[in-house]
């Protein structure tokens, strides 16, 4: 024992030392949050967790059966009962710590396997050696352990027999996902990134996902270690252009689905699978420049209409914002419309995003087209108007400093975008 503690004390320190030299964050992140976190929104009770436990050991009836034959095995051998005694409170204790936590996933089943796994291989082991021993001298051993080790071999050799004859078939995927597959396999050229909850589908596909998309599990989504912030995070930052909904974990981010409704271009759906197109390669039409709160820029806009607009039609503006360090506070945009004189006819205010990623997730480095639709009234005149934006902090609406790209502050704060015609609606005499 004291050799076994101190080889696995060296392997562990030497373990964690290296996990944390080579990514701290990362190290903490997966090592400890993740597993450390419990699933939340879920009405899990002992008696579910404990039906879960009962369910998960009846399919797999095959390594139970095979371990109740190893125990009888090691029970009759004196010497291997304080064996048995230790596997089965590893076991005990492992359902007895999912009852506890209620942390209950299907992968963490696979735990209670292990001690199963020993005994199922120490009663073979055993058997092996009571074959050799009775060569030897048969004599030596009792007759009713005679019986319960002849009983354990047949056991084994039944349960052996009975798996090993069952017909083991590759799970084939649906006409659903191989229509959605093909469709992928001619939509873009292979090694782009794709967002995905079925990375499989992806890189079969011939894409790539994100890194921080490779675990996209119910686990990491219902603990809120990944929410629809992050996967837009991610989207941008990659330029995804195509995110498929393929396994239902999408589906538990109501923000991604309300932005991929906003953002997409175009909407498929294969069955229960959805892909949506997205078209981010595009930067600005029109540059800026303009700096922000001494860490936000404003690259530029692009207009829904470069021509004359309609009144009474809907004038969409998209800013391209980037930050060059976190922003530690929620700001929103405002984009004004106002005519000649000053007045505001027009207006959208609201956080970036339609208010689904907000400034404080920003990431620096990352461009963020952010669009806000303007509403053009019915009996807006004929002429040109002043387009122009700004941020400002709420509820204060104090406006976030605004410059210029040679340093010098725009009048108020208010960037001044551009001069846009409006046409008036033409009344058709009586």
């Amino acid at each position: 024992w004291h050799i076994l503690a101190i080889y696995g004390t060296v392997i562990a320190t030497l373990a964690v030392v290296v996990l944390l030299l080579v990514d701290t964050r990362g190290a903490m992140f997966w090592v400890y949050e993740y597993n450390a976190a419990v699933p939340s929104g879920e009405s899990l009770t002992p008696w579910i967790a404990l039906r879960d436990i009962a369910e998960y050991l009846r399919d797999s009836w095959a390594i139970v059966g095979l371990a109740i034959a190893g125990a009888v095995a090691l029970y009759v051998e004196p010497s291997r009962q304080y064996w048995l005694g230790v596997v089965a409170a590893w076991f005990v204790t492992t359902c007895a710590w999912f009852l506890l936590t209620l942390s209950l996933r299907g992968h963490y089943l696979l735990f209670l396997v292990y001690p199963l796994v020993i005994l199922a291989g120490g009663g073979l082991v055993r058997t092996c050696r009571w074959i050799r021993e009775r060569r030897e001298d048969s004599s030596q051993m009792m007759w009713h352990r005679r019986v319960l080790v002849a009983v354990s071999i047949i056991s084994v050799l039944a349960v052996f027999w009975v798996r090993l004859g069952e017909p083991l078939e590759w799970v084939e995927w649906s006409s659903e996902q191989r229509a959605a597959l093909e469709h992928l396999v001619h939509r873009c050229a292979p090694g782009e990134f794709v967002a995905s909850d079925d990375q499989l589908l992806a890189f079969a596909a011939g894409y790539l996902v994100p890194p921080a998309l490779a675990d996209t599990s119910f686990k990491r989504i219902r603990a809120g270690l990944l929410d629809g912030e992050d996967v837009i995070g991610a989207i941008l930052a990659h330029r995804v252009q195509t995110v498929v909904y393929g396994t239902g974990r999408f589906d538990q981010l109501p923000v991604l689905k309300r932005w991929l409704d906003v953002s997409s271009t175009q909407q498929e759906e294969f069955g229960e699978l959805r892909i949506y197109s997205l078209d981010l390669a595009e930067g600005p039409s029109h540059q800026l420049g303009s700096l922000l709160g001494g860490s936000i820029i404003l690259h530029g806009y692009s207009l829904s209409e470069d021509g004359p607009l309609q009144a009474g039609g809907m004038l969409t503006v998209t800013l391209f914002w980037e930050t060059v360090e976190p922003v530690l506070e929620e700001l929103t945009v405002f984009t004004h419309l106002s005519d000649m004189d000053g007045n505001t006819v027009g207006q959208h205010d609201g956080p970036p995003l339609l208010g689904l990623y907000p400034t404080d997730r920003w990431v620096p480095g990352i461009v963020v087209p952010d669009p806000h639709p303007i509403a053009l009234s019915e009996d807006l005149e004929s002429g040109d108007y002043h387009l122009s934006v700004g941020m400002y902090r709420h509820p204060s609406i104090e406006r976030v400093r605004a410059l210029r790209p040679d340093g010098t502050p725009w009048a108020d704060d208010i960037i001044e975008v551009t001069r846009v015609l409006v046409e008036s609606l033409q009344m058709e005499s009586p």
